[in-house]
């Protein structure tokens, strides 16, 4: 064997392993495509249901104040008659102010066009 046959395999290695990383790199792509798509829906969705949670929320300030009281007895008062959803009602996390920081912070983040 002599220099040209070394060069000659050594460039077919380097050829095959440049195709072997192109594989690899479009199918990495392909599958971060896919996870966007599906982080877009599921982004759409969370927010249909954050703006869901903050028309229930004026729902009950509505009632509350129909009733004569604050919103949060109105609250604790069919939080305690509803034992059926006492799993369901744990809504610390959903305040209305913090329903606005998860809606603000949801629009800023970039959507796949």
């Amino acid at each position: 064997m002599d220099i040209s046959d070394c060069m000659g395999f050594g460039g077919l290695l380097i050829a095959l392993v440049s195709l072997i990383t192109g594989f690899i790199l479009q199918r990495d792509q392909k599958s971060v495509r896919e996870l966007k798509d599906i982080n877009d829906k599921y982004k759409k969705k969370l927010l249909l249901s954050l703006n869901a949670i903050k028309g229930y929320q004026c729902i009950e300030t509505k009632l509350a104040s129909d009733m004569n009281l604050d919103e949060s007895v109105y609250r604790r008062k069919v939080r305690g008659e509803c034992q059926d959803c006492k799993d369901y009602l744990n809504s610390d996390f959903v305040s209305p102010k913090n329903i606005d920081e998860i809606i603000n912070e949801l629009q800023v983040m970039p959507t796949r066009k």
